[in-house]
């Protein structure tokens, strides 16, 4: 699991500060849950693993419209994936990122593996990305938000969502999304997450 996705990010006291408004343009909108805006240890090995995986930091604007989706992949191998939809010069494309996530008390630097591949919906373009917007995905809130209408156990999976375009950054969560099913929100997300599923014949688990 991508550790920017726990659902207990308070656990961490920070030891050291990112500072990392210090490093965004005045230009860029930032609409960031103040837990997820904290120094913590999960906030930087996600940092390091968008490095590794050569992701540009969203925080300080992309030149095109980005959509990213962390989730699991393969719990057995305990790791992850990154789901990316790019809009350039009107055209989408798919890339998808996978990585194994080390043990903590691993150094991530020599433990860390990674593949990627690029896809095309079996519906095409327009009509994937029609349905997929559709959703709502860039405007859901985060689940801290619906909190306590909102059942978190005390260990699970997360999907976290990260939008970029050129003069805005979003981010948000969402935890334990199987026993979040008659929440309106998470269920618009599981649709969107269903409608990757099917159109890209990709694995998501614990939706």
């Amino acid at each position: 699991m991508f550790v920017f996705l726990s659902c207990n990010p308070h656990d961490n006291k920070p030891t050291t500060k990112l500072k990392i408004k210090e490093i965004i343009p005045d230009t860029i909108t930032r609409d960031v849950p103040k837990w997820m805006d904290e120094d913590t240890f999960f906030q930087r090995k996600a940092n390091e693993i968008k490095q590794l995986l050569g992701l540009p930091m969203l925080e300080k604007g992309s030149s095109e419209m980005q959509i990213r989706i962390w989730a699991p992949y393969d719990i057995k191998e305990d790791s992850g994936q990154v789901i990316v939809f790019t809009n350039k010069n009107l055209d989408w494309s798919a890339n998808f990122y996978y990585y194994k996530d080390p043990p903590e008390n691993f150094q991530l630097r020599t433990t860390f593996g990674k593949r990627t591949e690029s896809k095309n919906p079996v519906s095409g373009w327009k009509i994937f990305i029609d349905s997929f917007l559709a959703t709502g995905i860039e405007s859901l809130p985060d689940y801290h938000e619906l909190l306590p209408n909102y059942y978190l156990p005390m260990d699970s999976y997360a999907i976290t969502v990260e939008i970029g375009t050129p003069n805005k950054y979003r981010v948000y969560q969402y935890a334990a999304l199987e026993f979040n099913k008659e929440v309106r929100t998470a269920a618009m997300l599981m649709k969107a997450l269903y409608l990757i599923m099917k159109e890209f014949d990709q694995p998501i688990p614990y939706i």
